[in-house]
């Protein structure tokens, strides 16, 4: 399930966004602590997000809705 709003907050430094919904996966960059992020779909655990026109999977555990 997807919150509403999609929005949310990153609430550690420097989380992954990695290519797929697992740590076997490439990270493409890291977003900051208090960054704020759209979600798009969920994984399990696995949020896939789109941050500043970048794509990619983050874990939801690391994110609070805003």
């Amino acid at each position: 399930d997807v919150p509403e709003p999609p929005c949310v907050t990153v609430m550690v430094g420097a989380v992954a966004l990695r290519r797929g919904a697992s740590t076997k996966y490439g990270i493409i960059l890291r977003v900051d602590k208090g960054e704020t992020v759209t979600i798009l779909e969920r994984s399990g655990s696995w949020y896939y997000v789109s941050y500043k026109g970048t794509t990619g999977w983050m874990m939801a555990q690391y994110v609070k809705a805003n």
